[in-house]
C-alpha cells in the first residue's frame, strides 16, 4: 500500500499518462517492487529497481532495449518521463516504466510454446551478434566459475553436510556430482569456441509472455542482461521450460520432464537461426547440471524444506543427462 501511494503521489505525475485509473501489484515474485498501472491513455508496467542499481547500469540496459525495439524484436518499449528520460531517481531509488504487454503465461509441457521460445531465443541471439554497445556492460566471470560452483554452493554444501536428516547416500550423491562438474570444468578453462554476447540472463517463466497462437508476445525483464556465454541462455531455457515440472506435489513427479519431444521442439526452432559450436554443445549438459544443482541446494539451504524431493530431482536430472548428453548435443549441431 505504501508503494502504491508513493507511485500515485510522486512517481506517476512525472510521466505523461493521463488520469490514473488503477494501480495493481504485479503478480508473483515481482509484487513487492513492480506494479501495473492503468490510465485513461495507456497501461504501463512500472518497477522499483533493485538495490545496487546505478544510473550507469540503467543507461546500458536501456540502450540495449532501444536497440531491440528499433529492430522490431519482441521486447516492451520504455515509457519516457515528461522530461524525456527513461528512468527516475526518487528518495535514492530508481524507477523504470515499460509498455504493458498482454500475454499468456507458460503452460507446462505446451510444446508449441516451447517451440515459440526456441525460435525467439534464436532470433535474439542472431540479432544481438550485430549489437555493439556504446556503454560498458557488466561482464560475468569465466564460465568455469559456473561449472566449479565454488562460491555459488559452498554454503549450501556446508548445510548439506551438517543436516542431520539427510541420509549419507544422498550426501554422497551430491558430492559426487559436484566432483564430476569440477573435473569437467578443466576442459573449459580456456573457453574455446564459446560464443560470448549479451545474454538475456533470466530466460524463465514469468519473463516470457505468449500470444494465443503460442508465439512469444514479449521477452521481458532485461535486468540480468550482460555479456556472458551464449549457451547460458539455452541451458536456462531447457531447465526452466523444457524441464519444468508438471506438479511436484503429485506422486511420481520426481523426474524432470526433459522428454525428447519437448527438447526437440525447442532445439528445432532455435537452430533455425543458430548453430552452436562444438565447445558449446559439450558444455551444455555440464552447465545444466551446475545451474540445476546450485539452484536446488540454494533453495533448500534457505528454506530447509522438502530437501529429499529436491535431491531426487538432482539425481534424476544427472542420470538423464548422463544417458542423453550425446543425443542432446547432436540436436544443436
Amino acid at each position: 500500500m505504501v508503494e502504491a501511494s508513493l507511485l500515485s503521489s510522486q512517481v506517476l505525475p512525472l510521466y505523461e499518462l493521463g488520469d490514473v485509473l488503477s494501480i495493481e501489484p504485479a503478480p508473483g515474485s515481482l509484487a513487492e517492487s513492480s506494479h501495473i498501472v492503468s490510465t485513461t491513455q495507456k497501461r504501463i508496467f512500472i518497477k522499483r529497481c533493485s538495490p545496487g542499481t546505478t544510473a550507469a547500469t540503467l543507461q546500458a540496459r536501456h540502450e540495449l532495449i532501444r536497440f531491440l525495439v528499433e529492430n522490431n524484436f519482441a521486447a516492451p518499449s520504455l515509457v519516457p518521463t515528461r522530461s524525456n528520460t527513461t528512468w527516475l531517481e526518487l528518495n535514492n531509488q530508481f524507477y523504470e516504466a515499460h509498455q504493458f504487454v498482454e500475454g499468456e503465461s507458460f503452460s507446462v509441457g505446451n510444446r508449441k510454446q516451447i517451440a515459440g521460445l526456441g525460435r525467439i531465443l534464436g532470433q535474439y541471439h542472431a540479432l544481438i551478434k550485430g549489437y555493439t554497445p556504446s556503454l560498458p556492460t557488466n561482464t560475468k566471470k569465466r564460465v568455469v566459475g559456473y561449472l566449479d560452483l565454488r562460491s555459488r554452493i559452498t554454503k549450501p554444501l556446508g548445510w548439506l553436510s551438517k543436516h542431520r536428516r539427510i541420509h549419507s547416500d544422498e550426501r554422497r550423491l551430491v558430492q559426487t556430482i559436484v566432483r564430476e562438474i569440477k573435473e569437467q570444468a578443466r576442459r573449459f578453462r580456456h573457453e574455446t569456441e564459446l560464443v560470448r554476447l549479451i545474454v538475456h540472463g533470466a530466460v524463465e517463466p514469468g519473463n516470457v509472455l505468449f500470444a494465443p497462437s503460442d508465439k512469444v508476445a514479449a521477452l521481458v525483464n532485461w535486468t540480468h542482461s550482460e555479456e556472458f556465454v551464449r549457451i547460458f541462455d539455452v541451458a536456462s531455457a531447457l531447465l526452466k521450460f523444457v524441464g519444468c515440472r508438471a506438479d511436484s506435489s503429485l506422486p511420481g513427479q520426481i523426474g524432470p520432464l526433459l522428454s525428447w519431444p519437448r527438447v526437440q521442439s525447442f532445439a528445432s526452432t532455435y537452430c533455425e537461426t543458430i548453430t552452436l559450436t562444438g565447445s558449446e554443445v559439450k558444455l551444455l549438459p555440464w552447465l545444466m547440471r551446475a545451474l540445476h544443482l546450485g539452484e536446488a541446494l540454494t533453495v533448500n539451504e534457505k528454506y530447509d524444506t522438502n530437501y529429499r524431493h529436491e535431491i531426487k530431482m538432482v539425481a534424476s536430472m544427472h542420470e538423464w543427462l548422463n544417458q542423453n548428453s550425446d543425443s542432446l548435443s547432436e540436436l544443436f549441431c
